[in-house]
């Protein structure tokens, strides 16, 4: 809200900005969080064996 002010010197509710948005086809989507210990190796190899070994490379 305050870029938006500050950028274009014109102020908004947040209702009125969300429905400005949704107007025109945006949403808001809350970002979601990374776990504190990520095990991107773990992740892979749970990606391989639901996909398959086609994803492989090399």
């Amino acid at each position: 809200m305050a870029y938006i002010a500050g950028r274009w010197n014109i102020t908004f509710t947040v209702s009125g900005l969300y429905k400005g948005l949704k107007q025109h086809g945006f949403s808001y989507k809350k970002p979601k969080g990374v776990p504190h210990k990520f095990a991107v190796e773990k992740r892979r190899l749970r990606w391989l064996s639901q996909c398959g070994t086609d994803h492989v490379a090399g």
